[in-house]
C-alpha cells in the first residue's frame, strides 16, 4: 500500500513486469479470464495512487487489477514506500513503519518482490486461488478468512460499487468471523513453551464466553508446577511478559479491553500500548485481565511452527 505518487515512478514499467515475473516464474501473459459471472471486466474507477505497481502485481499473479486496485485502497497505505498491500516481509532495503512491521521499501522494485512473495505463502493461497479465477465473491470471503488484515468489507464494497459492471458480492459479516493476530513471540521459547504447556495446556485453547473474565495467571496455573527458566537472565519466566502481550494485542483488535500494569520498558513486542508485566506471585499487581463484554463467545488459541508462537483470535 506504500508508494511512491505517479510522477515519481521508475520509467522504464515494462522492465520491472517483466523482471518481476521472471524472477517467480509466474508469467502467462494476459490475465486468467474466467466465466465466473463475478469476473471483473474494465478498472476500477477512481483506484489507488499505485497504478503501475498495482498492474505489475496483478499481472503477476495474474488476476484483474480492480481487485489489487479495491485491495489497496482498503489498505489506505503511505504513498511514499512502495507497499500498496501493506506486508510485513522484512525483504531487501526497507524499514518498518508501525508496531505490526509493516514494511517502506526503497522502491517498486522491492515493494513488487516483497508482495508477491507474500502472497505466494501457502497460507494465503486460497486468495490466490479466488484471484486467479476473477472471482470478486470468492476473493472477498478468502481475504476477510486469511491472516492478512485487511477489512474485507472495505474490499466488499470498493468492488460493489462498480455497478456499471455489474458485480455481486454479497456483504462477508456474517459469514466471516472477525479475527485477530498477534506478531510473533519469540523470547525465551523454552519458557514460552512452558506456559502454554501448564494447567493442561489451558493458555494453547482458550473460548472466554460473553460476560466471563480471562486471567493470564489463572490460566497459567500455580507456578510451582511449572518447569521453568531464567534463559540466561536474572529473572526465571522471561518471556512470559511477552506472551502475555501477545493475548492482549488480540484481546484488544478484538475490541476488549485489556487490563495489565505497564511494564515500563517501551514496545515488548506487540507495540507499546501492550507493555504487559507478569508476575505470578498471586496478586493482582502482575497478571493479565480481560472480560469479555461482547455478546457472543470470543476464542484465542496459540499457533506454534515449532521457532515461533503467534497468538490469534476471532468472534465467535
Amino acid at each position: 500500500m506504500i508508494t511512491t505518487k505517479q510522477g515519481n515512478r521508475v520509467d522504464n514499467w515494462l522492465w520491472i513486469i517483466i523482471g518481476s515475473l521472471t524472477v517467480y516464474g509466474l508469467w502467462t501473459g494476459a490475465a486468467a479470464q474466467s466465466d465466473n459471472s463475478h469476473a471483473v471486466k474494465q478498472p476500477l474507477q477512481n483506484t489507488s495512487d499505485f497504478v503501475s505497481l498495482n498492474q505489475s502485481i496483478a499481472d503477476a499473479i495474474p488476476t484483474d487489477v480492480r481487485f489489487i486496485d479495491a485491495w489497496a485502497r482498503a489498505e489506505g497505505a503511505d504513498e511514499k514506500c512502495f507497499n500498496p498491500l501493506n506486508t510485513t516481509l522484512d525483504y531487501g532495503i526497507n524499514t518498518s513503519i508501525n508496531s505490526v512491521n509493516v514494511r517502506c521499501y526503497a522502491d517498486d522494485q522491492t515493494g513488487l518482490e516483497a508482495t508477491i512473495k507474500t502472497i505466494n505463502q501457502d497460507n494465503f493461497s486460497e486468495v490466490v486461488t479466488e484471484l486467479r479465477k476473477n472471482d470478486a465473491e470468492g476473493f472477498v470471503r478468502a481475504l476477510g478468512s486469511s491472516e492478512w488484515g485487511t477489512d474485507a468489507n472495505t474490499v466488499q464494497t470498493l468492488l460493489a460499487a462498480e455497478h456499471s459492471n455489474n458485480i455481486s458480492v454479497a456483504p462477508i459479516s456474517s459469514q466471516t468471523s472477525p479475527r485477530a493476530y498477534s506478531n510473533p513471540v519469540t523470547v525465551c521459547r523454552y519458557n514460552i513453551e512452558a506456559a502454554l504447556n501448564a494447567n493442561n495446556g489451558a493458555l494453547r485453547n482458550v473460548t472466554i464466553n460473553s460476560g466471563q473474565l480471562f486471567s493470564f495467571n489463572e490460566s497459567m496455573g500455580d507456578i510451582s508446577n511449572i518447569d521453568y527458566d531464567s534463559c540466561g537472565g536474572s529473572i526465571p519466566g522471561i518471556g512470559w511478559c511477552n506472551l502475555a502481550a501477545g493475548y492482549a494485542k488480540v484481546a484488544g483488535d478484538l475490541g476488549l479491553t485489556p487490563l495489565f500494569q505497564d511494564h515500563g520498558i517501551g514496545d515488548i513486542g506487540q507495540g507499546p500500548e501492550y507493555s504487559v508485566m507478569i508476575w505470578n506471585d498471586g496478586s493482582d499487581n502482575g497478571d493479565l485481565k480481560f472480560t469479555n463484554t461482547l455478546n457472543r463467545p470470543v476464542h484465542l488459541w496459540a499457533e506454534d511452527d515449532g521457532v515461533n508462537v503467534v497468538i490469534k483470535g476471532e468472534i465467535e
